[in-house]
């Protein structure tokens, strides 16, 4: 799984977010698995020309979620991302189809 997190609170000593991401699939709102919990200390990274800069306000998140031998069919797939500097607890739901 592959998203960023836009906003997140930089620290300011470091000048660095603190995230801590996880994943939830749910089925007909029973937890099927969860993934532990993964800390992001880093802003996205993006090229100009031959230069690689930071882009400030944006972290770029990749979390493994092993879908083997699940059974077909939708599921619910919820992110949770908590910004330890800004304080904001955020949860999105977004449906998944296993074919």
């Amino acid at each position: 799984m592959y998203f960023q997190v836009y906003g997140a609170a930089a620290n300011p000593d470091t000048r660095k977010p603190s995230l801590e991401t996880s994943l939830l699939l749910l089925k007909d709102e029973t937890k099927i698995m969860e993934t532990k919990p993964e800390t992001v200390q880093g802003w996205a990274v993006q090229k100009k020309g031959k230069e690689t800069v930071e882009k400030k306000g944006v972290t770029t998140v990749a979390i493994s979620l092993p879908l083997k031998g699940l059974a077909k069919g939708t599921y619910s797939l919820q992110v949770h991302v908590r910004d330890a500097i800004g304080e904001a607890n955020l949860f999105q739901r977004v449906p998944v189809v296993i074919q």
